[in-house]
Formats: structure tokens, sequence, C-alpha cells
């Protein structure tokens, strides 16, 4: 395997927290920039939206003198639990950014079949690499996976585990509004300098009238 990664879908800075997070009015202004968004991401551990998020995997050719063919792939280390409720930041773009994924896991399914590119096989070179796109879909879960590439090379079959840098990739599903205790919005819904505006979730969720009455600063919970 020679890369994976998390990217969010349809241009949006959409995640997650178990707990209450309330960053400083300083910290959310730097979040315009998707580096620092990519960064704060990863030492907060927030969680990406299912439907929303994908994850980008590129593969490259292993063997000297045999063609090798992805034939399929899996989720394995799977584990799930109710979705995430604490806070939500949510930034959708105006559409049109997410790729097409070679693959849609349902992750409210117990099993999902190995056979996931449609009995459509995938063939590399040395040094050819081969990119996918892989969805996932849940109605009231937060998951946490890996996904498993089963790969054949000349007459050998074997398997190529991805993951987000050591760590299972995680999603969960986005729940109404109301059901949040924080709630930050931004992007086609409040648009404005910051990235992010907090709302009241009960009284969002009736109009999606965006309030810019300004940035509560606080600290977070678990």
């Amino acid at each position: 395997m020679d890369d994976a990664y998390v990217q969010p879908g349809d241009e949006s800075k959409s995640v997650a927290f178990r707990g209450a997070m309330t960053p400083s009015a300083e910290t959310i202004s730097q979040l315009s920039e998707r580096q620092n968004f990519k960064s704060w991401v990863q030492e907060t551990g927030a969680v990406g939206l299912a439907d929303i998020q994908s994850l980008v995997i590129t593969l490259g050719g292993y063997d000297e003198k045999n063609e090798a063919s992805v034939t399929g792939a899996e989720l394995v280390d799977k584990h799930c639990e109710p979705a995430l409720r604490g806070t939500l930041f949510e930034s959708p773009g105006g559409g049109g950014g997410s790729p097409i994924p070679n693959v849609r896991f349902d992750l409210d399914k117990p099993v999902v079949s190995p056979k996931a590119f449609a009995k459509k096989e995938y063939k590399l070179k040395k040094g050819e690499q081969q990119t996918f796109v892989i969805e996932t879909t849940t109605k009231n879960q937060a998951c946490e996976f890996r996904v498993l590439f089963h790969v054949r090379v000349g007459t050998k079959t074997t398997t190529v585990t991805a993951d987000d840098a050591g760590r299972p990739f995680k999603v969960t599903s986005r729940l109404p509004y109301e059901q949040y205790q924080v709630l930050y919005v931004g992007g086609i819904y409040c648009s404005g300098p910051l990235p992010y505006y907090r709302q009241d979730p009960k009284l969002f969720a009736v109009g999606r009238q965006c309030s810019k009455a300004g940035v509560t600063e606080g600290q977070t919970t678990p």
C-alpha cells in the first residue's frame, strides 16, 4: 500500500465530537485554512460524517514480474456504538466536490462482502498506482474500522490493510441538529469572516437561521 488518507467530501469541513467542544475565537478563525483544519481534526480526535466523508486509498504494484489484481475489499476490526452527539461542526460546501466512490459500505450491516467491486478487478503493474475512493453510510452509529484489500499476484492471493496512519478510520452518522449539545455552522449555511458560528441547536433545527452573535470561548470536555 502506498498511501491512505481521509478526504472530507463535498468540499465540506463537517465533523463531530463525543463531548462539548467550544474552541476559542482565535482557534475558530484559523480553521479557514484547510491544512489548519486537518491538523485540528487530528489533534482533537474529531470524527468525520458518514455519507459525506470519503476515504482515499492508493495502492501500488507489488511484483517485479507479475501483474497484481485488486479483486475486492472488506471492513475489518469494525466496532460501532451510538452516534456522537456532543458537538457538531457543519460547514457544507457548494456541492460537486466529492469524488465518485469505487465502493460504498453500509456500516449498519453486520457483514460486508469482500466482493466490493461488483466483480470488477483493478490490475496493477509494477510502478503503477490505483486510487480507490470508499464511502460509508450509517443511520445512527459511530464506527471505526480498517479496510482490507484482496490482492492476487500471479497464482498467489494476499491482503493489504489500509488505515489512518496506524489508527482505524472513524465516521459517525449525522443526527438532527436538536440532538447535539453544541452546534457550530458555517459554509453555505452561515457565511461570514469566520468559518463557523455557534448556534442554538434547537433554534437552528427549526428554520436553519444563522446567528452571528459571536463565538463563545470555552473548554473541551471528554
